[in-house]
């Protein structure tokens, strides 16, 4: 082998061909999207969400090289309605901040995770809203009455 100590090799189109398998997780997510997120569907396709990917890449150059974030940042903070991170901004310096759902939304993934001191899911609590004791237990884990 000589002074030859490593190889290093590209992926994506040089082991397997990438292009069929980023079709198919795309359908993948779009049906996912759709099934639990139909307003997202409602309002993007295939191409308007790569369109939508495309926009963060020139939006964020800095992140363009991480796909996990442009997915992330064009999927799940896309979701948000537009006077929530101003509202959230707003009252976050004067109140503290709790999320309690039956969903499972992850607030980090969604882009606001910062504006809450923590959250609460039903399948964490073993209780689903609007049973009183899922908000007795956010209480207590807030330290408030």
């Amino acid at each position: 082998m000589g002074g030859i100590r490593a190889i290093i090799f590209d992926l994506d189109n040089t082991l397997w061909d990438v292009w069929p398998v980023i079709v198919r997780a795309e359908h993948a997510m779009h049906d996912f999207l759709a099934r639990h997120y139909p307003r997202v569907t409602a309002q993007h396709d295939l191409r308007s969400m790569r369109d939508v990917r495309a926009r963060m890449a020139i939006d964020h150059p800095a992140m363009r090289h991480d796909f996990t974030w442009l997915r992330l940042e064009a999927v799940y903070k896309r979701q948000l309605y537009d006077d929530v991170r101003p509202a959230l901004a707003a009252l976050a310096p004067d109140y503290r901040l709790f999320a309690l759902s039956n969903g499972n939304a992850d607030l980090s993934l969604c882009g606001i995770g910062q504006y809450f001191e923590m959250g609460l899911a039903a399948r964490e609590a073993g209780m689903l809203k609007p049973d009183p004791r899922i908000y007795h237990l956010a209480l207590q884990k807030l330290g408030v009455q």
